[in-house]
């Protein structure tokens, strides 16, 4: 008998429930801080297997947000870790990325709220960048190629129809070349969404050479991770939160646990987002993934959502008949 873990469509600000789906029928199991049971050995294939073989899970809750996005937790007592990831099918031209901050410019946002911005398309999201004091991205981050801050660090870039992209940014005046794409400040293109991070963990499928930055404190010690990365056909696409400071339950990970997470994962390119008491992801309208933060989720300069949306075929120049998957 075949099971799979299966939600219906999150409805705003409502509980995510899960469900078992098998032979006899549809049976609830309850909202997300109930316990769900283990999942047998069946479902195994629910991770690459190398992710499996690095993590050795002893749970894993998988949940299908419809078409184009699986939404996993992972329970593993090798760290211990607790880790929550979102894979999301690229080759859907529905499926895309939405960088969000709040209207007012300056300032810091719950990830739930940030996404309430984007309306329905929104399924989920997780923070994004490292921030001010006052609540300015770290690097630079651009929605619908209206660029709002600079910054010299890499950055994770995206277009409708085009490959994912992560890298250095290169800056002439008010001029910025990411990749394969260029930006004008004060000049929205409608596309592009650009969010900063740092450090770059894989480039090419291979570890980035020397350090990987910051102080030892920041990258050798065990911090609540937040990351994404996608693969070597630029199709899918996976983001990552590990929890951590949580006593016995996860202790989060170091900068070179996580690399190997993303690449165990099939990542060939990756990125380390901000992380700490930040680290939050929301499916839906609400948070799945426990704060190291006292009193719940930490306001954020900015967020990075998984959309779902059919305008995304169009700017992507592809004829998808209505009521059809987009492929």
């Amino acid at each position: 008998m075949n099971l799979t873990f299966l939600s219906p469509r999150p409805t705003r600000r409502g509980p995510v429930p899960w469900f078992l789906l098998s032979a006899g029928g549809l049976l609830l199991l309850g909202p997300t801080g109930c316990n769900a049971p283990d999942v047998p050995p069946a479902l195994a294939e629910e991770l690459p297997k190398e992710g499996w073989e690095f993590l050795q899970p002893d749970d894993i809750r998988a949940v299908s947000v419809g078409d184009g996005l699986a939404y996993r937790k992972v329970r593993s007592g090798q760290g211990p870790w607790e880790i929550h990831l979102l894979e999301v099918d690229l080759s859907d031209c529905r499926m895309g990325l939405k960088v969000v901050s709040g209207s007012s410019g300056e300032g810091r946002w719950r990830v739930v709220d940030l996404l309430d911005e984007v309306g329905p398309t929104a399924l989920a999201g997780v923070n994004g960048d490292f921030f001010t004091p006052e609540g300015r991205p770290a690097g630079v981050e651009a929605s619908g190629g209206a660029l709002r801050s600079g910054g010299s660090r890499p950055v994770l870039g995206w277009r409708p129809g085009e490959d994912p992209w992560i890298g250095s940014v290169e800056w002439t005046g008010d001029t910025v070349r990411i990749g394969r794409w260029t930006l004008v400040s004060g000049r929205a293109d409608g596309v592009t969404e650009v969010i900063g991070g740092f450090p770059v963990l894989l480039t090419d499928g291979e570890e980035v050479d020397g350090p990987l930055g910051g102080s030892p404190e920041f990258s050798e010690g065990r911090h609540p991770r937040t990351a994404v990365g996608f693969d070597s056909e630029n199709t899918v696409l996976w983001i990552a939160v590990v929890e951590g400071r949580r006593g016995g339950s996860s202790l989060g990970m170091t900068l070179e646990e996580l690399r190997t997470l993303m690449k165990s994962l099939g990542a060939r390119e990756a990125i380390n987002l901000d992380g700490g008491g930040s680290s939050v992801m929301v499916l839906g309208r609400r948070a799945v993934s426990r704060t190291a933060q006292l009193g719940g989720e930490r306001e954020v300069a900015n967020a990075l959502a998984v959309v779902r949306d059919p305008v995304l075929c169009r700017l992507a120049g592809v004829d998808v008949p209505d009521g059809e998957p987009g492929r």
